[in-house]
């Protein structure tokens, strides 16, 4: 990992996307997309899992960088997040 990924805490900006699904079609990772096009994935601790339920809203995250997946996207643990713009989805 590189070194001056350790530990930097950041807030960020962005709308929350699903990245990955499992094979019934279920979210099964999310991330934060800045409108820079800068994609950071959420790790699913108990902070990350609650944005799964706030799919395309816009959110201000506050974290930890912890590295990069394999395609150099940074990899953020949420300490606490703040909802700018819900968007309210069918099923909600």
């Amino acid at each position: 990992m590189n070194k001056s990924l350790q530990e930097k805490w950041v807030t960020i900006t962005g709308y929350i996307l699903a990245t990955d699904f499992t094979r019934r079609g279920r979210v099964s990772e999310v991330s934060l997309e800045t409108e820079d096009f800068q994609q950071y994935i959420i790790t699913p601790n108990q902070k990350g899992r609650d944005l799964f339920d706030l799919l395309y809203s816009k959110v201000t995250v506050h974290g930890v960088i912890s590295g990069e997946d394999v395609h150099g996207n940074k990899i953020i643990k949420i300490n606490e997040y703040k909802i700018n713009d819900r968007v309210r989805l069918i099923n909600d």
